[in-house]
């Protein structure tokens, strides 16, 4: 599951079947009401009111617009692949190991004087 610009890119094992969806997603984000009563609460117990978005650049616009303003929290989750999981697998998901294609990939690098590591260095790779 992976996020890609408005879309959410799903590969998985339906019906015992590979798939593979480019799919769209209307995520949900939370603001302050005004109202008494609200369906929804914040971790603080105050009432929300729920926004559900065109597609999730619209979210990520109205949550850019809304950062710095100050007394205008914007609520919910905003990696938007973890609601659509929310959405569309309720409950415990079912799974079968068997189907999995799990990989794992070692790099071996040269490290005679430890590993200074810092994000921006260029790391020989050791070949055998």
């Amino acid at each position: 599951m992976f996020q890609w610009g408005s879309k959410i890119l799903y590969k998985g094992i339906e019906n015992g079947r590979p798939v593979i969806l480019k799919d769209e997603f209307k995520p949900t984000l939370y603001v302050k009401s005004k109202k008494a009563k609200t369906e929804w609460k914040s971790l603080y117990g105050q009432g929300l009111d729920q926004i559900t978005f065109g597609d999730i650049r619209d979210a990520k616009e109205f949550v850019e617009q809304y950062k710095d303003v100050e007394g205008f929290d914007v609520h919910g989750m905003t990696q938007f692949q973890y609601q659509y999981i929310h959405d569309n697998f309720p409950g415990e998901v079912q799974y079968d190991v068997d189907q999995m294609h799990i990989e794992f990939l070692d790099i071996e690098v040269v490290s005679d004087g430890g590993l200074k590591y810092s994000g921006h260095h260029k790391i020989k790779i050791r070949k055998k």
